[in-house]
């Protein structure tokens, strides 16, 4: 008996909720920020978690660099 493993991966690509956005632009924050800072906190959580440590600067920095390009496009 062999013990075959099969892995998936899924994505999903949506827009960013607006009861979040809703919630920074009523404390004041510009809807472009807010946006920005839905989108940063996800992938914090995700880098949390990413298995090669000294890789995460690097990404990270590429992910703020197009979360940058997006807010000033």
């Amino acid at each position: 008996e062999t013990n075959d493993v099969k892995c998936s991966h899924a994505s999903t690509v949506g827009p960013v909720d607006e009861e979040q956005v809703f919630y920074l632009e009523s404390r004041g924050v510009p809807t472009e920020i807010a946006e920005r800072l839905i989108v940063a906190g996800f992938f914090d959580e995700v880098l949390e978690e990413f298995p090669v440590a000294t890789a995460v600067p690097l990404i990270a920095a590429a992910i703020d660099e197009r979360l940058d390009a997006g807010v000033n496009s």
